[in-house]
C-alpha cells in the first residue's frame, strides 16, 4: 500500500473514542438499573394482585402519595377489579386474573430487554477494553521510540 492510501488516526482521536464507549457503557448500566428498579416495582404488583385471588384478599391497601413514598394514603381495595397500565397512556379495569396476565407480559418484557441490556454492556464492555488495550500498546511504543530517541541523540 502507497504511502498516499495509508490513513491513521492520532491518539486524541482513540482517546475521544474510549471516552464515548465508556460513556455509552455508564448509560446502559443505569438504563438496567432503571429497568431493574421498574421490574422490581413491577413484581411488587404482581404479587398484590395475586395476594386478591387469595382466600382471604386484602381489605385495604397504602398508596403512596409520591415517587418517594413520602405520604401513603389507606384504600379500601376492591377485590372484583384493578387499573393496569396497557400502554401509550392508557389504562383499563379489569378483573384480577386478567391484571395478572397483562403485568405478567410487561414483566416478562422488561426482563427481556435486561437481557438485550445486558448483552449490549457485554459487547461495549469488550470493545471498550480492546481499545485501552491499543491505547496502551501505542503509548508504550511511542515512549519507547522516545527513549531510543534520546539515547540516539545522547551518544553522538
Amino acid at each position: 500500500m502507497s504511502k498516499e492510501g495509508a490513513r491513521g488516526i492520532s491518539l486524541n482521536d482513540l482517546l475521544a473514542m474510549r471516552e464515548l464507549l465508556r460513556n455509552y457503557v455508564n448509560d446502559l448500566l443505569n438504563l438496567t438499573l432503571s429497568k431493574q428498579t421498574q421490574l422490581s416495582n413491577m413484581k411488587a404488583s404482581l404479587r398484590f394482585i395475586q395476594s386478591m385471588a387469595s382466600e382471604k384478599p386484602p381489605e385495604e391497601a397504602m398508596i403512596p402519595l409520591d415517587p418517594t413514598a413520602t405520604a401513603l394514603l389507606r384504600v379500601p381495595v376492591k377485590a372484583e377489579s384493578v387499573v393496569v397500565y396497557i400502554g401509550n397512556q392508557y389504562y383499563a379495569e379489569v378483573g384480577p386474573d386478567v391484571a395478572k396476565r397483562i403485568v405478567e407480559e410487561q414483566v416478562k418484557r422488561v426482563e427481556d430487554d435486561i437481557k438485550s441490556i445486558e448483552k449490549e454492556i457485554e459487547k461495549a464492555s469488550r470493545e471498550l477494553n480492546e481499545l485501552e488495550a491499543f491505547i496502551n500498546s501505542v503509548v508504550s511504543a511511542a515512549r519507547q521510540a522516545t527513549a531510543k530517541g534520546k539515547e540516539g541523540s545522547s551518544g553522538e
